[in-house]
């Protein structure tokens, strides 16, 4: 059985992991939220830059392992690569 993989944030980390599961032979569903970034990946061309993406993400793209698109959907395994808001905390040491 062939598990589907949505990864929701198709940014420096989801990208590249979306890609390495479909080469692993998942059926990856990629999810973001910038229409253009998906226009993009479904046309095999990354919208970061990463040595060699490009050429792996064309290749799974090309199989249909790999497709980008704004909304999730149901799947076996979710990963969520979203970045993480973080401020400056005071603290005082007491």
């Amino acid at each position: 059985m062939r598990e589907n993989v949505c990864v929701i944030g198709l940014g420096y980390i989801g990208l590249p992991t979306s890609v390495v599961l479909a080469q692993a032979g998942k059926q990856v569903i990629g999810v973001d939220v910038n229409p253009q970034a998906v226009a993009s990946i479904n046309s095999g061309k990354a919208h970061i830059v990463e040595p060699d993406l490009d050429g792996l993400l064309h290749s799974v793209v090309a199989r249909g392992a790999l497709r980008a698109q704004t909304e999730p959907q149901p799947a076996d395994v979710f990963v969520i690569a979203v970045p993480t808001p973080f401020t400056r905390v005071s603290m005082s040491l007491t």
